[in-house]
């Protein structure tokens, strides 16, 4: 019995360690998005101090999206591990591919529920606030030259990152 135990604690922690580089992956997207954007809040703003109220809604919002989708990729690497595409950072890195997953989790996960109704009162938020976006598209587009090294700078990362996933996922 006691040899039994050890061999499914082995196991156990083997599957847990499996686990971790996706998590790992997960993570480092997230924390690449997040850089980018407080880059781009802190070179726009700097540059045009009018979106400083779009992004004092915009940055809170991104990082309660950020909740919500880790919440919903360790539903997913508990439940249904197989759903996630590795093929495409843009696919993984999102939480939720569909309205109709996004229900299941919610009624599955209170956690995920709690998180998304956090989500989406900061959107409408952010939303009714439809000058806001006026004012930061028009800096973005003033200023894009200046972002363009940043969002080079977050495509090579992200692609990198997609290389070392396809390589774990062939080992």
């Amino acid at each position: 019995m006691r040899r039994f135990l050890c061999v499914a604690a082995l196991c156990c922690s083997i599957a847990h360690a499996a686990d971790d580089w996706r998590i790992e992956a997960f993570d480092n997207a997230q924390r690449l998005f997040a850089d980018f954007e407080a880059k781009e809040a802190a070179l726009l703003t700097k540059a045009a101090p009018e979106t400083k109220h779009f992004y004092e809604l915009w940055l809170p919002m991104k990082a309660a999206a950020r909740d919500r989708d880790r919440i919903a990729f360790l539903y997913k690497i508990k439940h249904s591990p197989q759903s996630i595409d590795w093929s495409n950072v843009w696919v993984w890195i999102d939480g939720t591919s569909s309205t109709e997953e996004e229900k299941r989790i919610s009624a599955a996960s209170p956690e995920y529920a709690e998180a998304n109704s956090e989500l989406q009162n900061r959107r409408e938020t952010l939303l009714a606030r439809k000058d806001l976006f006026k004012t930061r598209n028009q800096a973005y587009k003033d200023h894009e030259a200046e972002l363009c090294p940043l969002e080079s700078e977050l495509q090579t990362s992200l692609l990198r990152l997609q290389a070392h996933v396809e390589k774990d996922t062939k080992s």
